[in-house]
């Protein structure tokens, strides 16, 4: 059987495929469709392909943020390309906003900031800025 290996671990075609069309609901469910931005802030791993492939389902662009960024480049990132939705690791966020000194509440208002959305958007999901973790969409039908 043919499919990604990451370090030990094995995931086939049909699972990656399955997690993409999950994935792909979720967003839908999110409001992300033809033409729109989905941006990545993943690790090099499984969920890096199953949300692109969900993004490509949808006819939508995937863009990838490197999670080595500052919240400033990333903002820049998110406003540049207007993303409708973010897709992060969830360990990942701790971790890049103690990179800034902050909680994870502070970076996604500051990456909302920097990308011109309102500082709480990433609450509020009647604005066109999501910010989400690969766990909950994975969840999601």
């Amino acid at each position: 059987m043919t499919g990604v290996t990451s370090g030990e671990r094995f995931r086939s075609w049909p699972e990656i495929q399955a997690n993409a069309a999950r994935a792909a609901g979720g967003l839908r469910a999110l409001g992300v469709g033809e033409d729109d931005s989905v941006a990545l802030m993943l690790r090099n791993d499984f969920e890096t392909f199953e949300i692109n492939m969900a993004a490509g389902q949808l006819g939508a662009y995937a863009v990838p943020i490197n999670w080595h960024f500052t919240p400033e480049e990333a903002g820049y990132i998110l406003a540049d390309c207007r993303a409708k939705a973010l897709v992060i690791h969830a360990d990942l966020l701790p971790q890049v906003a103690a990179g800034q000194g902050w909680d994870t509440e502070t970076l996604l208002a500051h990456l909302c900031e920097k990308a011109d959305v309102a500082a709480n958007a990433w609450r509020d999901p009647a604005v066109t800025l999501f910010a989400f973790t690969v766990e909950s969409v994975e969840g999601e039908v």
